[in-house]
């Protein structure tokens, strides 16, 4: 893979991708790539030339660990697949949980009070 393979790869991911460092438009922005050459070696090729094989490191940050788009590697996924790729974080479920349960508690409210008034107005 060519370095212009490798660059269109990550950029497709629509993620801000940088190569070397982080840029300071980026550097607070997650997710974010940053990638890098990180070791150069001179590779006997099948003409007695050497080429040079390079690697690369790719680092990918997230707000939170293993985002979705890390685990699909790369792949663009629905809402239920990301949900399979990451499970939701307890703490953030326990939110959705105890919202939901105030909406039920003020149903229940007014549903005791319609039949509260009911009651009275039919004595």
């Amino acid at each position: 893979m060519t370095q212009k393979e490798l660059s269109k790869l990550l950029h497709d991911t629509g993620c801000p991708v940088n190569e070397g460092v982080s840029s300071i438009k980026n550097e607070k922005v997650f997710p974010r790539i940053d990638y890098w050459e990180m070791l150069w070696e001179d590779t006997m090729a099948s003409g007695d030339d050497y080429e040079n094989e390079i690697t690369w490191q790719i680092s990918f940050y997230a707000r939170k660990p293993r985002n979705a788009m890390v685990r699909s590697n790369g792949r663009k996924v629905t809402f239920d697949e990301a949900l399979q790729l990451v499970p939701p974080d307890p703490t953030e479920l326990l939110e959705v949980v105890e919202a939901y349960q105030k909406e039920v508690d003020k149903i229940k409210k007014k549903e005791e009070s319609k039949a509260q008034m009911k009651a009275f107005s039919s004595r």
